[in-house]
């Protein structure tokens, strides 16, 4: 709504060959990634930092 606060999510889209898993295990390939970068919440910004794994937030090369 106008004039109303809203939170954000800022994400990179990065091409590539990467495998994405579900909540399964079961894998997909996909040409696309979504890296997240910050978010925007109650006007606190948050980084996303480094990532869970040693390369960051990328998936697993395919």
């Amino acid at each position: 709504a106008v004039g109303k606060q809203a939170d954000v999510s800022v994400l990179e889209i990065k091409e590539g060959n990467w495998m994405v898993y579900d909540i399964l295990g079961d894998g997909k390939k996909s040409d696309k990634a979504v890296i997240p970068i910050m978010a925007i919440k109650k006007g606190e910004v948050y980084e996303a930092g480094w990532g869970p794994r040693p390369w960051g937030w990328e998936p697993d090369s395919a």
